[in-house]
């Protein structure tokens, strides 16, 4: 394994780690709806969850954010390398390699829905539903990338090892009916 994917590996894993800490410091103070772990959330929800972050200590939900940040870098490249290994070296230069998109749509969803957190966090009011109703909607764009992401795994590498032994994968009929397209 390259030094770059392990060192992406362990900081994702540390970075898991360090926001299991800040939910469990988010629900201590009320907070009791991640929203960006949810497929889809409404302004009452956001606006309870806000109201309790101004009330109590808001410095957990930057920190906690802050990390998202870093972990949204690291896990794009955990994924990338993993989709890699499993499309292998020599498919990704045919049309497989779209299917690397997933994880970097991934990413941009998980960034436009921190950045849009953090703007409703110190702007929410009644007239700004409209951008709690994106920020949802981007929410649920993030899970369709990812899994995506996980269904294109599942099947390079079940394709990888249908077609590993006797013939290449870059010669399969699958790789080659999406070649010829």
């Amino acid at each position: 394994m390259k030094t770059k994917i392990k060192i992406a590996l362990v900081v994702t894993v540390i970075c898991l780690f360090i926001m299991h800490h800040y939910e469990v410091a988010l629900h201590a103070i009320g907070v009791n709806d991640k929203l960006d772990m949810n497929f889809g959330y409404t302004f009452s929800q956001m606006s309870d969850v806000f109201q309790i972050l101004h009330r109590n200590d808001s410095r957990i939900y930057f920190a906690y954010i802050t990390v998202d940040f870093i972990f949204i870098i690291s896990y794009l490249f955990v994924q990338k390398y993993f989709l890699m290994y499993a499309i292998g070296e020599n498919a990704i230069n045919t049309k497989w390699k779209y299917l690397l998109y997933t994880v970097y749509f991934r990413a941009a969803f998980d960034v436009m829905e921190d950045l849009m957190f953090l703007y409703l966090f110190f702007y929410i009011s009644k007239n700004m539903a409209w951008i709690v109703i994106v920020a949802s909607f981007i929410t649920k764009l993030k899970f369709i990338m990812l899994w995506t992401w996980m269904a294109s795994l599942l099947l390079s590498i079940v394709l990888h090892i249908k077609y590993r032994g006797g013939t290449k994968i870059e010669n399969s009929r699958f790789v080659l009916f999406f070649r010829n397209r």
